[in-house]
């Protein structure tokens, strides 16, 4: 009885944590294309040529960085 219920117990929790890390992923996919559509529409209304990830800048002045532009678009959807 007590090695049916610790069973059925693992089973929830695995079940569980999947169902989270599901909707974790699906929030984090959905921030994500949010913010690529908000990147594009300033690509394509600026004067831009090129939008960067930061992952993959070594250096860069301030005053090129729109994550703040970006973050304050996003808070207005």
């Amino acid at each position: 009885a007590i090695d049916a219920e610790l069973a059925k117990l693992q089973a929830f929790d695995r079940d569980t944590r999947q169902e989270i890390l599901t909707k974790k992923n699906d929030m984090f996919r959905e921030v994500v294309e949010d913010i690529q559509k908000i990147v594009n529409e300033m690509g394509e209304t600026g004067e831009y040529d090129y939008i960067l990830d930061s992952r993959n800048i070594m250096y860069a002045k301030e005053t090129y960085d729109l994550t703040q532009d970006v973050v304050k678009k996003l808070n207005k959807k």
